[in-house]
């Protein structure tokens, strides 16, 4: 039986976290605790004691997280294929058991409908601007945070490890969840009253923050518009409805929690046959909310998965190599680091969308925005 820790045993813990580690052992080891409990594969061990059959990788994982769970009195569980680390509380078994569920409903929908692209581009249709490259897949690493006091103990020990986070965490206390890139991780509160009520459910930021980093962790960095419209679409069918709204303040309609497709129908119609444009959905800026932009890469992207479901990977595969090729800020002593708001221009979205889709694609769209379950499919 877990016993919840006291302040001063949390703050000892993070004092802990903080401390000069010995030159000579790495980091996790400095650490490492036999008294986390981790699960996988349906067997519960203690961190440290390994199933011979965990691979090196598996290992590696939890003994990079070992310490914050330690620090925090949470207990860790790995998918059977080691994509997905979750940290929720030792005492919650019962929601970890459900958030298990989700995982595993949140992989099967992602990977059903953006499968792992192989091969190269056919001949004649790469250029610099988008070239298909093989990418590892990183591990994604999901926390349920208990309260506030546990989130600063988290962005603590996220600063102390990756430097580059150093400056970030120190105004990051305030939020309600975030999500990172390296390392691929996604974190939110169990309970948040900034959002008021019903409005904040855990088990839907579970999952749109999962399918967001599962897009990153395969494609690499995606326009706005796109990734977030995949994150919705996936939310919506694994837990039929939406309520994860990242970057948003105010109100939400009861009728948004099911998709914006009824507003989308009125709109396109009441506007004479409205034609979406790329410029619609590319102008979206990271790390903002736009209620119109939202509904239209959220109808977007479900346009893509019903009847374009094959060339979404691809769409994604290459914008996340446009990314990563364009979108470095140097430095005069030739250093450089990521643009955090890039995103490709509008013509280069045009130019993926045109290459793994057709001419009529913007058209076809409309339509269907306009149409909904009426729409019949592509023109002839």
């Amino acid at each position: 039986m877990h016993c919840l820790p006291t302040r001063a045993l949390r703050t000892a813990a993070l004092a802990a976290l903080l401390s000069p580690i010995p030159a000579s052992a790495p980091a996790v080891a400095a650490f490492a605790s036999d008294e986390v409990a981790v699960r996988w594969q349906r067997k519960t061990f203690a961190a440290g004691a390994w199933p011979v059959e965990l691979s090196d990788a598996g290992r590696e994982l939890i003994a990079t997280w070992t310490p914050l769970a330690q620090a925090l009195d949470y207990r860790m569980d790995l998918d059977p294929h080691l994509r997905v680390l979750c940290l929720a509380s030792a005492r919650h078994h019962r929601s970890v058991r459900r958030e298990n569920d989700l995982v595993r409903g949140t992989l099967e929908t992602f990977d059903g409908w953006m499968p792992r692209p192989e091969g190269a581009a056919p001949e004649g249709e790469a250029s610099d601007e988008v070239l298909p490259t093989a990418q590892d897949e990183p591990p994604v690493v999901l926390v349920r945070v208990r309260d506030r006091e546990d989130l600063r103990v988290l962005l603590a020990y996220l600063g102390e490890r990756y430097p580059h986070l150093s400056e970030w965490v120190k105004g990051a206390d305030e939020m309600s969840g975030f999500l990172l890139r390296e390392p691929v991780l996604a974190a939110w509160l169990e309970r948040c009253a900034d959002t008021g009520g019903s409005e904040w459910q855990p088990r839907n930021e579970l999952v749109n923050r999962l399918a967001n980093c599962l897009a990153y962790a395969r494609f690499g960095e995606a326009p706005h518009w796109l990734v977030q419209g995949v994150a919705w679409n996936v939310e919506l069918e694994v837990t039929h409805s939406i309520h994860s709204f990242p970057h948003r303040d105010g109100f939400v309609g009861s009728g948004e929690h099911r998709g914006w497709g009824a507003p989308l129908r009125k709109t396109f119609r009441a506007q004479g046959g409205r034609r979406l444009s790329v410029e619609d959905l590319a102008d979206w800026e990271r790390d903002t909310y736009d209620d119109e932009r939202a509904a239209l890469a959220w109808g977007t992207v479900r346009f893509l998965v019903q009847h374009h479901s094959a060339s979404l990977g691809p769409i994604l595969r290459d914008l996340g190599v446009y990314h990563d090729r364009h979108a470095k800020l140097h430095r005069e002593d030739g250093t450089w680091e990521w643009d955090p708001l890039f995103q490709p221009p509008a013509s280069v979205q045009a130019h993926v969308l045109r290459r793994h889709l057709d001419e009529w694609f913007l058209e076809e769209c409309s339509l269907y925005l306009q149409k909904g379950r009426r729409y019949q499919g592509k023109r002839r």
